[in-house]
């Protein structure tokens, strides 16, 4: 289990061998793949355990459904 006090960070995209994540100022930072674990995609939540990051799934599913409600009702269909 993934403990409440962490760092998160936000999976913007991959370079090669390097992940670049958004950190929760906005701020990013580049991690090479040997320390990412897990299968990870854009917009996923990744948490810092002892310097390796893991895909953080309930957080993640928290921000996706935060996103979608967020934009419900922004398109109006004719």
């Amino acid at each position: 289990m993934i403990e409440k006090n962490r760092d998160l960070y936000i999976m913007d995209r991959k370079e090669k061998d390097t992940f670049i994540l958004e950190n929760k100022y906005g701020k990013f930072i580049e991690v090479n793949s040997k320390f990412v674990f897990d299968n990870i995609k854009e917009g996923d939540v990744l948490a810092k355990i002892n310097g390796r990051y893991y895909l953080d799934k309930a957080e993640t599913e928290n921000r996706r459904k935060i996103i979608e409600n967020s934009v419900e009702g922004m398109w109006v269909d004719e």
